[in-house]
């Protein structure tokens, strides 16, 4: 089930008032209504409630008929020009790929739903929009529960998923443990069939499904954005007080990678089944890197109009209090010497202040346009890159590449 987030109280200045900002049953990142359906048979309840035992579920579902199907039909270690064992792509697919998705999914619903919470517990949301802003998470909780927009994936993954899946098989002219013909090779053994009707749909429905649920999020946050927030250009986060959301970021890591190892596979089957050299897929792998990073951190980038403006207001009212204060200061301790009120110079108040003021100023000068660091950014592009480093090693020797890394360790 959904975490519980509904009627959380709000505690300020000493009473207690409901605030229902959260509603209930919201979830964005997982459930749906399969999820739902199932969980109406008891003997699945228990199933589809637990992280792992729906992993469990997909690998038996995907994988394990793979396996049982190949080795009855002698294709699992030989037998082919490409066994099923050895097919890399298939692998991480099944034992990788989709078990980190499911994961990222419940990930990201422990930890970004319960930090919606912030927008009214941080005061962001401004007491009058605040049934504005439940109602735009409800709207987004209902495109996630959509058997519209289910079905839709399953039509995409209908129409045009075998053909992608074609697109990124090993070019053999000698049989496979799906099929025989290489690249053309349609599943004609009946690991092949399982692999065309039940695993390889199951595999882009998840892939499809992300990118859907990535789509609803951004479109839910540009909709906060468009609200009317109570940023607050001196928040020492340096992004209005949305820096939450940033540092909320690591479920969508689990997803890079699954999107990372999916990549590794299905180079590993180019450079070892086609002979094919690593540094000929340097540009794929960038572009394909920057397109994660894109669709993972592109649904907080929407905040970057609200952040600008902020800032630039706020950047003109501090400027406006700092030249009316440093006046001040200037009239009473520079071009005032007799000092009238009698006030000491050494440890007056007004000294440390001015310095205050100062910090403040470059705090709104430092202010971000986007609420995540480029710290952020480079453990996006990381973390895709650590399931493709592996390969690095079909290019340079296990011990040259170890002597490179302790040289470059030891300078610095």
């Amino acid at each position: 089930m959904p975490t519980p987030l509904v009627d959380l109280e709000h505690r300020a200045s000493g009473s207690a008032t409901a605030a229902l900002v959260i509603p209930e049953g919201f979830a964005l990142f997982e459930d749906g209504p399969f999820i739902q359906w199932l969980r109406r048979v008891s003997v699945l309840k228990e199933i589809t409630n637990v992280v792992w035992r729906r992993v469990l579920v997909a690998v038996a579902v995907t994988w394990l008929p793979l396996l049982v199907l190949s080795i009855r039909d002698g294709r699992a270690l030989h037998g082919g020009g490409l066994p099923f064992l050895t097919d890399f792509q298939t692998q991480v697919r099944t034992l990788v790929m989709l078990p980190l998705f499911i994961i990222a999914a419940h990930q990201a619903h422990q930890v970004i739903t319960p930090a919606l919470q912030h927008f009214d517990e941080m005061k962001l949301v401004r007491p009058r929009q605040r049934g504005t802003f439940t109602n735009i998470l409800r709207t987004a909780s209902g495109w996630n529960h959509s058997v519209a927009v289910r079905l839709a994936i399953v039509g995409i993954v209908v129409l045009i998923g075998p053909e992608l899946w074609r697109r990124v098989l090993v070019s053999r002219e000698s049989s496979t443990w799906y099929g025989v013909g290489g690249d053309t090779a349609i599943a004609r053994t009946s690991a092949g069939y399982w692999l065309l009707v039940v695993a390889n749909p199951v595999l882009q429905y998840q892939q499809l499904l992300w990118i859907a649920r990535l789509l609803m999020f951004g479109t839910m946050l540009a909709r906060i954005a468009a609200l009317d927030l109570h940023l607050v250009a001196t928040h020492p986060d340096r992004a209005g007080g949305l820096g939450f959301l940033g540092e909320r970021f690591y479920p969508f890591l689990t997803l890079i990678v699954a999107e990372g190892a999916a990549l590794a596979g299905i180079l590993a089957n180019r450079i070892f089944h086609e002979g094919r050299p690593l540094p000929l897929f340097k540009v794929e792998i960038a572009i394909e890197a920057v397109i994660v990073a894109a669709m993972t951190l592109g649904p907080l980038c929407v905040f970057a109009p609200t952040l600008i403006r902020a800032r630039r207001k706020g950047g003109a009212e501090y400027a406006k209090l700092a030249g009316r204060y440093v006046r001040e200061f200037e009239d009473t301790w520079v071009r005032d010497p007799s000092n009238p009120n009698g006030r000491a110079l050494l440890g007056a108040s007004d000294i440390q202040s001015l310095a205050d003021m100062a910090n403040s100023f470059q705090v709104v000068e430092k202010m971000r346009p986007v609420p995540f660091t480029s710290r952020v950014v480079i453990k996006a592009f990381v973390y895709f890159l650590v399931p493709v480093a592996p390969l690095v090693l079909t290019v340079i020797p296990a011990e040259e590449l170890l002597h490179k890394i302790l040289d470059v360790v030891i300078s610095l």
